[in-house]
């Protein structure tokens, strides 16, 4: 995963059924049905971008590069409004590892695969709005529910209140001030995202179906 997820956003360049001035390292073609297609190589021959208008509507809504590592991210408007919603980060094999929601141009919240398993086990959340992630819920035992929760309430960038729910009905059942002991405790670690404005931009419609995931919309925490 990456440590700065919006360091390499795709972006989207073209609205029409044409690339600008005509240039020979991007070529038109359309999927099974008929939807324009946007096809960026560099001067070796290698894609770096896709670009599609994925619900035919003549504009753009989702673009897709390459990432670090062999990663692709997928970039999507959601919501109509030509700026970037969702990101989602696919490996080598093509699994999903990290799904970041983007608002106003900040990534507000990442929902984490960090143990490469398939399914999602931590949300990090930047609840406050303020630009910086301050919440971590991790599903410390693997069946799909977060049941270690830790909160940065003072805004310095360390988590200092702690809670876990041991008995699996959604309610925090210890909390403390104190680091707690157990092994899967809540860490912002290297596979935190970056929270900036570095979000893309592309106007277009929204795709009306994501690829089918476990990842959870929901980032409320603590």
């Amino acid at each position: 995963m990456s440590g700065n997820p919006t360091s390499d956003y795709p972006t989207s360049g073209h609205r029409d059924s044409s690339p600008a001035g005509g240039r020979d390292d991007v070529k038109h073609t359309t999927d099974a049905n008929g939807n324009d297609v946007y096809v960026h190589y560099d001067a070796a021959g290698n894609v770096t971008l896709v670009e599609a208008d994925t619900d035919g509507d003549g504009s753009i809504d989702t673009a897709a590069a390459k990432g670090p590592d062999g990663t692709v991210l997928v970039a999507k408007d959601l919501d109509d409004d030509g700026e970037a919603d969702k990101i989602v980060h696919l490996n080598q094999s093509g699994s999903i590892t990290q799904v970041d929601t983007v608002e106003d141009g900040r990534v507000v919240a990442s929902t984490l695969d960090r143990n490469h398993d398939g399914d999602p086990d931590t949300v990090i959340a930047d609840s406050n709005r303020d630009g910086r992630a301050d919440t971590v819920g991790v599903d410390s035992d693997g069946d799909g529910r977060l049941d270690r929760f830790g909160a940065d309430t003072d805004g310095d960038g360390r988590l200092d209140r702690f809670g876990a729910d041991t008995d699996g009905d959604g309610r925090l059942d210890t909390r403390s001030d104190a680091s707690p002991s157990y092994e899967d405790s809540p860490s912002y670690g290297d596979d935190s995202p970056s929270y900036g404005d570095d979000s893309p931009s592309y106007g277009g419609d929204a795709p009306r179906d994501e690829p089918g995931h476990d990842y959870s919309d929901n980032h409320s925490i603590l």
